[in-house]
């Protein structure tokens, strides 16, 4: 049926002028579902399309009522997940402040050390020493940084219930 046929009625019913009571009273029927006018002049539904309508409508209700349900859930999780992020950050903050102030304090007690040398060879002893005692210090370092680093990520990464 074209989608036209409310005006061509109109048109028809009234003489080429616009009136709606004369059009749903020529509106086609013949029990398809379509809305009628009574005898007394009231716009009538037909109780199948009432009942598709609240159907429809429960349906509706229900679904937005699930969406709304998992939005919730999910923003819970996200501020959950939020947190854990932010522990195992301060957690990493913390710890490379401490690494940070070890590292200087080594340095500063490497540059004492070469003031009390008492020549060129004990300076190059003094050197390598230094060396090799942070490079071990910055490898126990940046493998404790990524240990937390990674528990970090695992507990953020974990399914919640």
């Amino acid at each position: 049926m074209p989608t036209h046929w409310f005006a061509s009625s109109v048109k028809r019913a009234s003489g080429g002028h616009l009136n709606p009571e004369a059009a749903l009273k020529t509106a086609p029927s013949g029990g398809n579902g379509s809305a009628t006018m009574s005898n007394n002049g009231h716009f009538e539904i037909p109780k199948e399309m009432r009942s598709m309508a609240e159907a429809s409508f429960d349906q509706a209700r229900k679904a937005f009522e699930k969406f709304l349900s998992t939005a919730q859930h999910t923003a819970g999780s996200i501020e959950e997940r939020g947190a854990t992020v932010r522990a195992g950050a301060k957690d990493m903050g913390t710890t490379a402040f401490s690494y940070a102030e070890k590292n200087v304090q080594a340095s500063l007690d490497y540059a004492q050390s070469l003031l009390h040398a008492k020549d060129l060879p004990e300076m190059m002893r003094l050197h390598g020493e230094y060396v090799q005692t942070q490079m071990c210090s910055l490898a126990g370092q940046a493998s404790e940084m990524g240990q937390i680093f990674g528990r970090t990520a695992m507990e953020a990464a974990r399914p919640r219930n």
